[in-house]
């Protein structure tokens, strides 16, 4: 896998919408604001980051509208202009790679549950992020 394991600090699950994860001591836990959930207006989605803003989650949730993982995982890669996405048996996901306009190297996990498309999103690298990933739970 692309993280170190260290010793971690204690996680406070934390649930917005359908989403929920374990935010590691220390980091900060960010909803998106109630108008925009409330209006629809948007992905559902949350953000882990920590205080210093050196390693961020973004878990996003969108509709899958018929698409598969691979299909999902290809159109936002383009979207992105991102790596080829490549699957990993491992965590059951598409991932790539692609670089903000800052240019911040940000890795993409993709997944479908359901009829949902889940995008985590990492920015970082923190021993922390690996158990906060592997805790997401998605509510149908």
């Amino acid at each position: 896998m692309f993280f170190c394991f260290a010793g971690l600090a204690q996680a406070a699950e934390q649930t917005s919408g359908r989403i929920t994860i374990d935010v590691p001591d220390g980091w900060l836990f960010v909803e998106p604001s109630r108008a925009e959930t409330t209006a629809g207006a948007g992905p559902e989605a949350v953000a882990v980051v920590t205080r210093d803003m050196s390693a961020q989650i973004n878990v996003i949730l969108n509709p899958a509208g018929g698409l598969d993982k691979e299909a999902a995982a290809i159109a936002l890669a383009k979207e992105f202009n991102g790596s080829e996405p490549k699957y990993d048996k491992e965590s059951d996901a598409y991932i790539f790679n692609f670089k903000d306009g800052e240019g911040q190297e940000t890795r993409v996990l993709v997944l479908i549950q359901g009829d949902t498309v889940i995008m985590l999103m990492l920015i970082g690298d923190q021993p922390q992020m690996l158990e906060s990933i592997n805790s997401v739970k998605i509510q149908k």
